[in-house]
């Protein structure tokens, strides 16, 4: 089963997500931070992240910059969700960009093209 992590600090946002998500079938991890999503990646290896830039235990983009500097972590796509349009340069690659609020259909969409099992 393709699983995704989402990391947001809106708790009802994350929770629609995570139905949504796990509606159409993929398994879904959650967490409330970047603090929190790098506990839950000391045990688990999902096939995308959904990450929110903006939240207050650390900037998402602090948590992407961490993200990436983990070898053992650098293969998991990440998409981005950031409220309004994102003009500023990211410091960090990403796979992509979904704003805020958020469109279901468009959510699915990105998550269907990024969220794929690794080649061995």
């Amino acid at each position: 089963m393709t699983q995704v992590l989402v990391v947001d600090d809106e708790l009802v946002i994350r929770e629609i997500i995570a139905t949504v998500l796990r509606d159409e079938g993929y398994d879904v991890l959650e967490a409330s931070g970047g603090r929190q999503m790098v506990e839950v990646l000391a045990t688990a290896h999902p096939h995308l992240i959904l990450l929110d830039l903006m939240m207050p235990d650390g900037d998402g983009q602090n948590a992407l910059h961490e993200l990436r500097s983990e070898p053992s972590l650098r293969d998991i796509p990440v998409v981005v969700m950031t409220a309004g349009r994102w003009s500023q340069p990211l410091a960090t690659p990403v796979a992509g960009i979904v704003t805020k609020p958020l469109d279901i259909g468009d959510l699915l969409t990105t998550v269907a093209r990024f969220a794929r099992p690794l080649a061995p």
